[in-house]
């Protein structure tokens, strides 16, 4: 059997497999256009510019969706609201 990976910032509580794969894959789409339309457009923009501007928009932004992703509860969304995730847990808010 195949161990969750956890994040730190869960406490402990496993990222759905899906929700995880989903944002792992919009990372990587996003770079793979950004490399494709460099490409396209004959290299003008200098490589090492292109990487500090990636860098500069990912910093902290996949760790940012992930811990949304980690307040969805058994039936989806939270719809952003941080209060319905108490520390240590994820979901609605017991009573």
């Amino acid at each position: 059997m195949k161990s969750q990976q956890t994040l730190p910032f869960h406490a402990g509580q496993p990222l759905a497999r899906r929700d995880r794969d989903f944002v792992i894959d919009h990372y990587t789409l996003s770079v793979v256009g950004h490399l494709l339309h460099w490409l396209a457009t004959d290299m003008q923009q200098p490589p090492g510019e292109l990487v500090q501007n990636l860098r500069d928009i990912l910093d902290g932004s996949v760790r940012a969706s992930l811990e949304r992703f980690g307040h969805h509860d058994a039936d989806g969304p939270t719809t952003g609201d941080p209060d319905r995730c108490v520390e240590g847990t994820v979901g609605p808010r017991a009573g």
